[in-house]
């Protein structure tokens, strides 16, 4: 299995935004099978209805790494999964304080992968 990261929002039946841009992690076997997976996923967890997902910016694991505007060559390439931006010189990171945590529906051995990532990509150097 691959994993994959999605951007997602959950409208309410009259179209208001009630989860805005949440990010989720998942796993699939390819980009197809992931772009049928994440709805089901997250009409069974929201217990809502296709009409009300949006989903967006669906990429595997190794485009994130590709797209990185990371410019540090030993940095570890789980952190990129974090990525938000950059400035000063360096990249930005999720803000859990600002931005919420994102969904991990994945394996245990992913789970940890990013829950050390998060973390870590979070220190302050």
């Amino acid at each position: 299995m691959k994993l994959y990261r999605a951007t997602n929002s959950l409208l309410t039946r009259d179209g208001r935004v009630t989860v805005d841009e949440q990010w989720v992690f998942f796993e699939a076997e390819t980009y197809s099978d992931a772009l049928e997976k994440i709805p089901g996923l997250l009409m069974t967890m929201w217990d809502c209805g296709e009409s009300q997902l949006e989903v967006w910016n669906l990429m595997q694991d190794i485009q994130l790494v590709d797209l990185s505007m990371d410019m540090e060559v030993d940095s570890p390439r789980d952190w990129r999964f974090f990525e938000v931006g950059y400035s000063a010189g360096s990249a930005v990171y999720l803000d859990l304080e600002r931005d919420g945590w994102p969904l991990f529906l994945v394996s245990p051995s992913n789970l940890a992968r990013l829950n050390n990532a998060l973390l870590e990509c979070r220190r302050p150097a």
